[in-house]
């Protein structure tokens, strides 16, 4: 029994050693193991700082990394915090992440005007908790992170939908006819819509945008160098709506021009389409009506993004550019245009076709072609975005109208 006892006692005795490879000798901690976190009464160390390796969206925070801490026993935990002052917890209080020194908090619902900090702990066995380590401020990625922004039409600022008589969709007095639809983009000019047509838009409470019938409901805006009068060689047109049960019939959900020159978005034949012209030449070549379409279904939300890039001409013998639609966070495809997007006076409408427009078909004439369904947002910029900042768009209003 003796020589059991002794064993045991051996065998705990080197279990907790700790060398220390100072070029001294090494000093022996004969400490049992199972006896460290009752008598630990030392704070874990977290040193460095926190990075940001993605951006944050709505729905999470960026992706955090960190180094990890250190504990004279034990290291249990971390905790993290995010709230609207350094080491606040309005948003998020102490939550457990485990061990890992990488993390992203999911299911937020953060707001696009709001500043951001988030705060970290490391916790031992023992329940010691080191200082905390903060990040550095941070904002939800929103449509005006990418540049260039011109217009911005956000069903969700009920304060920026009006009727006839001035009231907003947050009033009590609001008739639920749309009569103007403010433009949000904050830019140099406002571009604000308002009906055209014979009938009124509505404001759809259950589905949170604007309903169009199909039925002589257009809406239109004031011509502008922002978005027709000026030469454009780069532009994001990004509409995001929601298809009814019709989807054969041609619809248009945003046009500008007539004619002769003009770019689209419109649905036929179960396809959304993103049409352009220039049926003159202008000094850099004519060119003819393109798009690029995608099949689509009924009563399903759509992101529809179509990016006209010529940021590479210099003259008429410069290589095309391109028109490339999106749509859900995929490309559909790419064409070719010879052409810049030149100034025109034709009219601007979404909801239908304002005066004009040009098809796969040919030209057609007068208002018509009238959209039936549900539009959240619009947003314009005079910049050909990447691949990845497209995505990163349509992602984000994909996850704001799910």
């Amino acid at each position: 029994m003796n020589k059991l006892i002794l064993i045991i006692l051996v065998f705990s005795l080197v279990a907790c050693k700790n060398n220390v490879s100072d070029g001294e000798s090494s000093v022996v901690d004969t400490q049992p193991a199972t006896d460290c976190t009752l008598s630990d009464t030392q704070a874990p160390v977290l040193g460095g700082s926190i990075s940001f390796s993605s951006e944050a969206t709505i729905n999470k925070s960026p992706e955090i990394k960190f180094n990890k801490a250190t504990d004279n026993c034990e290291l249990s935990h971390y905790e993290i915090s995010i709230g609207t002052n350094v080491g606040g917890e309005q948003v998020v209080s102490k939550l457990n992440i485990g061990d890992e020194t990488t993390y992203t908090v999911e299911n937020l619902n953060l707001n696009y005007s709001d500043v951001y900090y988030l705060s970290l702990s490391a916790v031992d066995k023992a329940g010691n908790k080191s200082s905390l380590l903060s990040s550095s401020s941070f904002q939800v990625f929103t449509p005006k992170t990418l540049p260039n922004m011109v217009l911005w039409l956000d069903a969700s600022r009920l304060d920026q939908i009006l009727d006839s008589e001035g009231d907003d969709a947050n009033s009590a007095n609001f008739s639920s006819d749309v009569k103007t639809w403010n433009d949000v983009s904050e830019s140099t000019s406002e571009h604000h819509f308002v009906k055209e047509g014979q009938g009124f838009p509505q404001f759809d409470v259950s589905d949170r945008g604007i309903s169009f019938s199909g039925n002589q409901e257009l809406m239109g805006t004031v011509d502008h160098v922002d978005i027709n009068t000026g030469l454009i060689n780069q532009r994001n047109l990004t509409a995001v709506f929601k298809t009814s049960d019709e989807i054969n019939a041609r619809q248009v959900v945003y046009e500008e021009g007539g004619s002769v020159r003009g770019i689209n978005i419109y649905i036929e034949n179960g396809q959304v389409k993103c049409g352009f012209w220039n049926d003159r030449n202008d000094g850099d070549g004519q060119q003819g009506f393109v798009e690029v379409a995608s099949n689509i279904s009924s009563n399903t939300l759509y992101v529809v993004s179509l990016i006209f890039d010529y940021s590479n001409f210099v003259d008429a013998s410069s290589a095309p550019g391109t028109i490339e639609c999106y749509v859900n966070k995929a490309s559909t495809g790419v064409v070719d245009t010879t052409s810049r997007l030149h100034a025109h006076s034709g009219d601007i409408g979404i909801g239908g076709m304002n005066n004009d427009s040009y098809f796969s078909d040919g030209a057609a004439n007068g208002d018509g072609l009238y959209f039936d369904g549900i539009f959240y947002e619009l947003l314009m910029y005079n910049k050909a975005h990447t691949d990845s900042e497209v995505e990163k768009l349509q992602e984000l209003l994909l996850k704001k109208w799910k």
